[in-house]
């Protein structure tokens, strides 16, 4: 009897390792590129914003071009963001609002504003969890573009 359950269990270890054999080559079948299918060209740019960098890369079939204008057209829309909410710079419109003292009229732009409601909503969502308000503590703590000391 025991001889048997050892044919038996080395028929199946057999039939699992012939299944997954098959599954394997079958999977390993499709990751090849299909006749005809065009070669891909990779483009890549990048720059500066709020103290850290973006990488935007662009993959066309063949001998596609990069849309005249998208590198200019995403770092004029980033600049336009890093403007007006960077803490990294004291002219955008987001640290002239942490800078000024006591209630003060202000006026900002309207992405501004959608940003400051938006973050405000959330804050209500996630009972304080984001917390908008909490600029001059990561400052302290030497993690945002203030510094400070941790002293």
């Amino acid at each position: 009897m025991r001889r048997n359950q050892t044919r038996s269990g080395r028929w199946q270890d057999d039939a699992v390792c012939w299944c997954a054999g098959w599954l394997i080559a079958l999977l390993l079948a499709g990751c090849g590129r299909p006749d005809g299918a065009p070669d891909l060209q990779e483009f890549s740019f990048g720059g500066p914003v709020m103290g850290t960098s973006y990488h935007i890369k662009v993959v066309l079939p063949g001998d596609g071009e990069l849309p005249e204008g998208l590198s200019a057209g995403v770092h004029e829309r980033l600049e336009r963001v890093n403007a007006l909410m960077s803490t990294y710079r004291s002219d955008s419109e987001v640290s002239r609002f942490n800078a000024a003292e006591g209630p003060v009229w202000m006026d900002c732009s309207a992405e501004t504003v959608a940003v400051v409601a938006e973050a405000l909503e959330l804050g209500r969502m996630t009972d304080g969890a984001l917390d908008i308000t909490v600029g001059p503590l990561v400052d302290l703590w030497h993690f945002g573009s203030g510094g400070g000391d941790a002293d």
